[in-house]
């Protein structure tokens, strides 16, 4: 039996893909944003985001819906995998973590997931080092992967998608919730 499910989006939040990523793997969604708004208008999301609290409020949001949870796998993207990475190493409520592109996650390297951790980078980021940021992230609960596009490339509304890399995210997930 699988655990259930929590899906953490980015700061497009409830977009129709979202929707119906969580909706295909019977998942609770917790978004970042309350309104969902196109990629066309990141700096406007960006916006709206932090002035309703940002990161932090993002993360009290994480923690207080895990609560809920006996036990819960989580998949976050973007700040939603950013909230997970800061949530799972303080919530023992989480069986294990796949992560899509946490950015914020440079600035807690000295965290340790109390779960076992699928960290999915961007090819590249423009704000560090991604072959450095998972060279420090060696533990044995934390598995690092570099997959060949960009940030973003699960969000069918963003410049970085394609159907290519939502294929590739989406086989990573199926593979990540077979059970053994």
């Amino acid at each position: 039996m699988m655990a259930k499910l929590l899906l953490l989006s980015d700061i497009f939040s409830k977009t129709q893909a979202t929707q119906a990523l969580a909706k295909s793997l019977d998942a609770t969604l917790l978004c970042a944003n309350d309104t969902a708004l196109p990629a066309t208008q990141q700096h406007q999301a960006y916006q709206q985001f932090i002035a309703k609290g940002g990161h932090d409020e993002y993360l009290r949001r994480v923690m207080q819906t895990l609560e809920r949870f006996r036990q819960v796998d989580v998949i976050g993207f973007s700040a939603g995998a950013s909230a997970a990475w800061r949530a799972i190493s303080q919530s023992r409520n989480v069986s294990r973590a796949l992560l899509f592109y946490p950015t914020q996650i440079r600035h807690h390297v000295d965290l340790v997931p109390s779960c076992n951790t699928d960290i999915i980078f961007a090819r590249h980021e423009s704000a560090f080092d991604v072959k450095q940021l998972m060279a420090t992230l060696s533990h044995p609960r934390i598995h690092c992967h570099r997959s060949a596009y960009e940030h973003g490339f699960m969000n069918p509304l963003a410049s970085s998608s394609s159907a290519q890399a939502r294929d590739y995210g989406n086989a990573l997930i199926a593979q990540w919730r077979r059970p053994g």
